[in-house]
């Protein structure tokens, strides 16, 4: 099955550059391309992008991952450590309206890359720079991956198996959590340059995105001093009527919160006393 790439008009008058890898940043880039902007994805040939490994790699082709996320994307290979293709990325720069990135803070000025360079060269940019930690904070320079991320947000702590052990979520959900921040920050600020004629620079962490998404959560365990735990929040399963339950086709879930939803389904399993 061919997976299908919904496709909007309203940036298609832009130019997007990609100067990142793995996932993050190339889905939140791919996200852009399916409202329409035009996305150039920038790997070096020295150094492609680890994701042509990952998933399932059909013969003489890349991963499936890499395709899903880049192949409405057109590639151009650049090596950045090198002065002459660097320059050729400076150019590129100059009808770009906006660029995304993933280097720690130490690299993009190794390479000539940060935004205070690149908006010399073109005041309009919007320029994204998507991290692991919080950019200002102590460990800005470390490297890290999604399981570290949900480790340290404490949403791992809420996802475990009935033996009270920490479950992996099927999914790397702050890698996805962050694409969808960035991507929401970036048409926001290409609006307003449109405008404005100013360029940004954007920055955000997976680990400061994975806090933004729990803020309902935190606020409750702030006020009521006792932090959520597994089993013992709404969406945990402290609440019967929101939960997984086993039957014999396998596994059902059950999305009642709403006391008519409740009512309801007391009434079809024929126990109105549970009401």
């Amino acid at each position: 099955m061919n997976a299908k790439v919904h496709r909007q008009n309203w940036l298609s008058s832009l130019t997007i550059l990609d100067l990142s890898s793995l996932l993050p940043c190339p889905f939140a880039a791919h996200l852009l391309a399916k409202m329409g902007a035009k996305v150039i994805k920038v790997e070096s040939p020295n150094r492609l992008d680890p994701a042509r490994t990952f998933g399932f790699v059909p013969e003489g082709k890349t991963g499936s991952c890499y395709r899903a996320i880049n192949d409405s994307k057109k590639l151009v290979l650049l090596d950045l450590k090198n002065p002459k293709e660097r320059k050729t990325l400076y150019e590129m720069v100059k009808t770009a309206n906006g660029i995304i990135e993933g280097y720690r803070p130490e690299v993009r000025q190794r390479l000539g890359i940060e935004y205070k360079t690149l908006a010399a060269i073109n005041p309009s940019l919007v320029y994204c720079s998507v991290s692991g930690f919080n950019p200002n904070g102590p460990m800005r320079d470390r490297a890290g991956h999604d399981i570290n991320f949900v480790a340290r947000s404490g949403i791992l702590d809420q996802t475990r198996s009935d033996d009270g052990k920490c479950v992996l979520p099927g999914l790397p959900v702050g890698d996805y959590i962050v694409a969808q921040a960035a991507a929401l920050r970036m048409a926001a600020a290409l609006f307003g340059a449109a405008q404005t004629k100013k360029g940004c620079h954007i920055e955000l962490s997976i680990e400061e995105s994975l806090f933004e998404v729990q803020e309902p959560f935190l606020f409750e365990a702030q006020e009521s001093a006792h932090p959520p735990k597994a089993g013992e929040s709404l969406v945990t399963g402290k609440y019967p009527c929101y939960g997984l339950y086993a039957v014999e086709a396998g596994t059902f879930a059950l999305g009642a919160l709403e006391e008519k939803f409740w009512a309801k389904f007391c009434e079809t399993i024929e126990e109105p006393a549970l009401i």
